[in-house]
């Protein structure tokens, strides 16, 4: 009887582990938005030498673990696997989200756009080249597709336009807590118009 009872205590302890961690992830995605949100009073462009884009440890918490890591998914092609994602509403109860045509047609950040996808907005560059320009941006970003025009490599033209910009609407935030015997893992996906940050998106994974 004794072993059941401490049974059955260990897990009532598990479930507590769990629903704190699960409560730090949540308070966590709100610090996100809470970053990205000031991010955009601050600047209206985005690259990769911001605070956002930096990995977080959030302020800590008696007997967890926090890790919070912000990338930029402007242009990403996973992006419209995360908009056909359920939402998730105040209680956790998942609400449709309307279909997305795929691709997703959203302009790429020029500041963060990996190598790869430089290459492919870049017409006629090079990997050399690409690299290149993602190493200019990394140490001193554009602020407007115009002035990075005045900065390319000789041989390479712009983007066209409605393909490019230097600022970010979509983000994913990942978040790992680790409480007691617990782990908590969310990914959002969030998207920013003005000066809000909201979820679109929210799984643990």
């Amino acid at each position: 009887m004794l072993a059941r009872l401490d049974a059955r205590i260990e897990l009532a302890s598990d479930r507590e582990d769990l629903a704190q961690a699960r409560q730090l992830a949540l308070s966590t995605i709100d610090l996100a938005r809470i970053m990205l949100d000031a991010d955009a009073r601050a600047t209206h462009i985005d690259w990769l030498g911001e605070p956002w884009a930096q990995p977080q440890q959030p302020a800590p918490h008696p007997g967890a673990r926090i890790r919070l890591t912000i990338t930029d998914a402007s242009g990403d092609a996973a992006l419209n696997e995360m908009l056909r994602a359920p939402a998730r509403g105040e209680r956790g109860v998942a609400t449709p989200q309307p279909d997305t045509p795929a691709p997703l047609r959203v302009p790429v950040n020029i500041n963060t756009a990996p190598t790869e996808s430089l290459q492919v907005i870049l017409p006629g560059s090079t990997p050399a080249q690409a690299q290149a320009v993602a190493r200019m941006l990394r140490m001193e970003p554009a602020t407007s597709i115009r002035s990075l025009g005045e900065r390319l490599p000789e041989g390479l033209d712009l983007p066209a336009a409605d393909r490019v910009g230097v600022s970010s609407d979509y983000f994913i935030a990942d978040v790992a807590v680790e409480y007691g015997v617990a782990v908590s893992t969310l990914e959002a996906l969030l998207v920013r118009t003005g000066e809000r940050v909201n979820v679109l998106s929210l799984r643990s994974r």
